[in-house]
């Protein structure tokens, strides 16, 4: 049974079934509300330590599950594509992301994920940090750890990738008549 007690494991459902589910993506939809309702209180609680904070917009989790359908296979778990659905970034003074990532890496148990910047931007310099990897009921939070020296470049990647999805999107509905 892939729900017990209301519970939905995210890594029983693929992303190429999420629109025909209503399960599903009312709890997608649900979870981006509760997060965007939620995101003031946590801003709050961390504005000590955090730079940045996101509820990931409605039309980018929709072109994410597109992405992730069309690609080779198009089989992958919800709990893997919308892992980013809340993120935080911490921005730090100078310091070799490698060694951290390294640290990070070897002293954090298994509930966490650390992956550094995608290879596809090689101007992007972070490292991505998953809370709750071994929980398959829940969406996982992402932190983001930039260095401050990295900043202006990192923004420019970021705003050159999203555009570039954007435009992947458009064409994307337009071939599909939409």
């Amino acid at each position: 049974n892939e729900r017990k007690n209301n519970i939905i494991n995210l890594n029983k459902y693929r992303v190429n079934n999420i629109y025909s589910n209503k399960d599903m993506y009312d709890l997608i939809i649900y979870y981006h509300d509760y997060m965007n309702n939620k995101s003031d209180d946590i801003e709050k609680e961390l504005r000590s330590i955090i730079d940045r904070y996101r509820v990931k917009d409605i039309t980018s989790i929709q072109d994410k599950i597109k992405r992730y359908s069309l690609k080779p296979g198009g089989n992958y778990y919800v709990g893997k594509c919308l892992n980013d659905i809340f993120g935080l970034r911490i921005i730090i003074d100078d310091m070799d992301l490698d060694n951290l990532y390294n640290y990070l890496n070897n002293n954090l148990s298994s509930e966490f994920k650390i992956t550094k910047g995608p290879s596809n931007q090689p101007t992007y310099k972070a490292i991505h940090l998953y809370f709750g990897n071994n929980d398959n009921n829940s969406f996982k939070w992402e932190l983001q750890i930039w260095n401050k020296s990295d900043e202006m470049y990192n923004i420019l990647s970021h705003d050159k990738y999203k555009q570039e999805y954007k435009e992947w999107s458009i064409r994307y509905d337009k071939e599909k008549g939409e």
